[in-house]
């Protein structure tokens, strides 16, 4: 029957005058070779068919499987590789041999990390982000910058500082500016709010990643009020007040520290009769709080590491008896270890650090700067020893502290002694948790001196730093920035 039909259809083409012997070849597909989805659409040409990987001469040029573009392939493993044409298939996964890891992005060396050990070099240039704008010239402060922060949002970060203002007099002073990972600026300084702001403090926190509240002081004419500067991913920021109080007779100007547990923000503050503890969830909701009796309580300092807050307080007890106490709160600030005296040096400038060991207790003074090892409950391990460089850090701004992230046995540590000993650089280290100094970057300023340097790790490793200089006439302290690392 088919053959029947097929005669019918020729003999009726012969009798219109068409060719009964036209010859049109198919395009060849052969699923033991080459699968449907390695076909994409074809088009058809006066050499042929698109040449394709299926062992055929597609484009009719005399050649198999030529020139076909090698597919990149993701084997089990860090490192991807290139499957090429081979006899019509794709063949198997080639992986490139592991080369030496160079600053460029990607990980040569096939260990799952990128652009690893290569330390501190090169470094970024320095970016001037504030010159002469913003600020008054009705007094000295009210043209100088404080409380410089970086703050990650999507295309970058949101550099923040504010200006001094004059007794009671509301001149806007709270100024910005969105850049890029490399310090370019992604426009001009803005002013977010006519707020007067004071004592800006970036929230401390484990989560390097985490975009959370800045908290300050807004000033109303001679009263300070506690705030929370907001900024989403955007770069949008809102000043608002602080969802919660502290006790009234709080000191600081009612400001204390915050930290981020991971679970909660952990704020603390002292008063002369008590710690007093809050804790809300991130959206500013479900506010606990407490007051936990401590007479003599005059301030200290909050540390947090793997879900653990400890707060270290100095007691003063009628001038004459000073010693140290010691705290421990959960991730939800409730207290795991009431208030205790430990055996501590007494110091009014000193620093909790966490580590996976427990705490590190840093005392500044006029003698070189110590260190020691805590329990979590706060109790001593080692004695206190200088560390090797005799350093003199002496007390903020002129060094910042900050988890790399829990995953991490190091801590990063940025630092510059107002005393010039062992020398006025700024010092960019890694420390873990025994003292001993990993990758670390030292160099001067010269005219970009400053203070208030304001570090974050980025995803890449590489760390940014944003401060202000130093200016002791009237002139206008400028805002820089800095990337350090390998800087592709």
């Amino acid at each position: 029957m088919r053959s029947f039909c097929l005669a019918l259809v020729c003999a009726s083409l012969a009798a219109c005058g068409a060719r009964t012997d036209l010859q049109v070849d198919p395009p060849v597909f052969d699923a033991g070779l080459v699968d449907a989805t390695d076909r994409p659409d074809v088009r058809l040409s006066d050499a042929g068919f698109d040449e394709l990987c299926n062992g055929v001469d597609d484009d009719r040029d005399g050649r198999v499987d030529e020139e076909i573009e090698p597919r990149v392939c993701e084997p089990p493993g860090p490192c991807s590789g290139v499957s090429r044409c081979l006899a019509g298939r794709f063949g198997p996964c080639e992986i490139p041999p592991p080369e030496p890891e160079s600053c460029n992005g990607r990980d040569d060396d096939c260990d799952g990390a990128t652009d690893e050990g290569l330390g501190f070099g090169p470094v970024g240039e320095i970016v001037e982000l504030r010159g002469d704008t913003g600020g008054s010239d009705i007094c000295t402060s009210c043209r100088w910058a404080f409380d410089t922060s970086l703050t990650p949002i999507d295309t970058g970060y949101l550099v923040d500082w504010r200006v001094g203002i004059l007794g009671d007099s509301e001149i806007p002073n709270f100024y910005q500016r969105r850049i890029a990972p490399d310090g370019t600026p992604l426009g001009e300084v803005e002013l977010p709010s006519m707020d007067v702001v004071l004592d800006v403090r970036y929230v401390g926190r484990s989560d390097h990643r985490a975009v959370l509240p800045r908290e300050g002081v807004a000033r109303v004419w001679r009263g300070d009020d506690p705030i929370w500067i907001e900024t989403d991913r955007t770069g949008r920021t809102e000043i608002r007040d602080r969802p919660y109080t502290l006790g009234a007779g709080c000191r600081s100007a009612n400001v204390g520290e915050t930290v981020w547990t991971g679970e909660r923000l952990v704020s603390v503050c002292w008063d002369e009769d008590a710690v007093f503890v809050a804790s809300l969830a991130q959206d500013g909701t479900d506010v606990r709080n407490e007051r936990i009796p401590l007479e003599g309580a005059r301030g200290g300092n909050v540390a947090v590491y793997n879900g653990l807050v400890g707060v270290r307080t100095f007691v003063v007890r009628d001038r004459a008896e000073r010693y140290v106490e010691f705290m421990l709160l959960d991730a939800n600030g409730f207290v795991v270890v009431p208030p205790r005296r430990v055996d501590l040096e007494y110091a009014s400038w000193a620093r909790l650090i966490g580590t996976e060991a427990g705490w590190q207790y840093w005392t500044f003074h006029r003698g070189p700067t110590t260190w020691q090892q805590l329990s979590f409950e706060g109790d001593p391990l080692t004695e206190p020893q200088p560390f090797f460089d005799a350093r003199r850090n002496g007390d903020a701004p002129y060094q910042d502290v900050q988890r790399v992230d829990e995953s991490s046995s190091e801590f990063l540590n940025i630092w510059q002694s107002p005393y010039g000993e062992p020398d006025e650089d700024l010092h960019v280290e890694f420390i873990d948790a025994e003292g001993n100094i990993g990758r670390a970057w030292q160099g001067p300023l010269g005219e970009r001196g400053g203070s208030d340097f304001h570090p974050h790790i980025g995803d890449d490793g590489n760390v940014r730093l944003v401060w202000h200089g130093s200016s002791e006439d009237r002139t206008i302290n400028a805002v820089y920035f800095m990337e350090l690392g390998c800087v592709p």
